[in-house]
């Protein structure tokens, strides 16, 4: 797909070392895209878990870590290592951040290792601003600048960045998250951050369903008030805050599975 586009890996898609393989196939799929990933499946609430645990914090964090680990070490004898801050364990938010940040390592050095250039880039450290600490947060679009201009620099050098969604920065330089699946609505403003008006939602699914009952109401092209209607109504496919920011920045979005990356559906205007 030629032309500059920001593609979101749900958290559905990746599952195991397996998904690494076809995260390297939907990659190539691109010309020039800007990656956005969640955690792997089941790892946000694991490590909200381990967070309450308290004494066992730091050696539950270790164990998730060499788990996402051995992918690339059974791969390629990979050596590398995954540094973490001891202050970043206190706080929650910063804590449960760990699991699109070993996401991003991992599928970074996995694509690096094959052929393709790339770099992760944890948004509570790369300029990604969030304006406060409420539950209902949101990215400050023109706050972070700092953001855009790395980017740049990364696209210059012919690397892909991995984003990490679901969280970024206060002004007081601390990580807080955006809510619970959160990373289609990081997607949209990382487009937005950066001028692009298209993005890729890759889940589970091939689109979005007319009549969730029905496998042959799948929607081809619609626009952002009925893509609202159906996931407020119970199809849960896109984030809404995703949708309203599209919607309001005219981001033209696109919801496909990694089987068919070349259908699904499209809202746009």
């Amino acid at each position: 797909m030629r032309g500059k586009c920001v593609v979101k890996i749900g958290g559905s898609v990746l599952k195991d070392s397996s998904s690494l393989v076809r995260i390297d196939s939907i990659v190539r799929h691109f010309e020039d895209p800007v990656i956005v990933v969640s955690a792997f499946k089941g790892i946000t609430d694991a490590l909200y878990d381990l967070y309450e645990c308290g004494e066992c914090r730091l050696n539950g964090l270790k164990d998730l870590i060499n788990m996402h680990l051995r992918m690339i070490k059974e791969e390629f004898s990979y050596s590398g290592d995954f540094q973490i801050s001891q202050d970043s364990i206190k706080e929650r938010d910063s804590y449960v951040s760990y699991g699109e940040k070993i996401s991003a390592y991992v599928i970074a050095r996995f694509l690096t290792q094959n052929g393709l250039k790339s770099i992760p880039v944890y948004a509570d450290s790369s300029g990604i601003m969030i304006n406060d600490s409420s539950a209902d947060s949101e990215i400050d679009i023109q706050a972070s600048s700092l953001f855009l201009r790395k980017i740049e620099d990364i696209m210059d050098m012919k690397q892909i960045p991995i984003v990490t969604g679901f969280f970024g920065s206060d002004k007081f330089g601390k990580t807080r998250v955006l809510g619970r699946n959160s990373s289609d609505y990081s997607a949209v403003a990382v487009a937005a951050i950066l001028g692009i008006d298209r993005v890729v939602l890759v889940k589970d699914v091939p689109g979005i369903y007319l009549n969730i009952t029905d496998s042959k109401s799948l929607a081809r092209r619609i626009d952002y008030e009925r893509a609202l209607e159906l996931c407020e109504a119970g199809a849960r496919v896109v984030h809404p805050k995703a949708l309203k920011l599209a919607r309001e920045r005219n981001i033209s979005l696109i919801i496909t599975s990694g089987e068919s990356i070349e259908s699904g559906t499209v809202i746009s205007d």
